[in-house]
């Protein structure tokens, strides 16, 4: 029941990552009227300074989120 619980809170975070990254390009798509794929590697980049924060830093979950933020 304990993993169960695990993987329910890890697809929550992955849909909610899906979902954040799908609006990004929406209002992107909105205001400009063009398809702009580069937005993935911005995106790569916040999660890649937000794990780092939190790994190598030992910095906790908000710290690493206003790092992901700064990217």
């Amino acid at each position: 029941m304990e993993m169960f619980f695990g993987f329910l809170a890890n697809g929550l975070a992955l849909g909610a990552l899906y979902s954040l990254i799908v609006t990004g390009l929406n209002l992107q798509m909105l205001i400009s009227n063009v398809v702009n794929f580069a937005y993935g590697p911005v995106v790569v980049m916040g999660i890649y300074a937000a794990q780092w924060v939190r790994v190598a830093r030992n910095g906790g979950f908000l710290l690493g989120a206003f790092a992901a933020l700064a990217v």
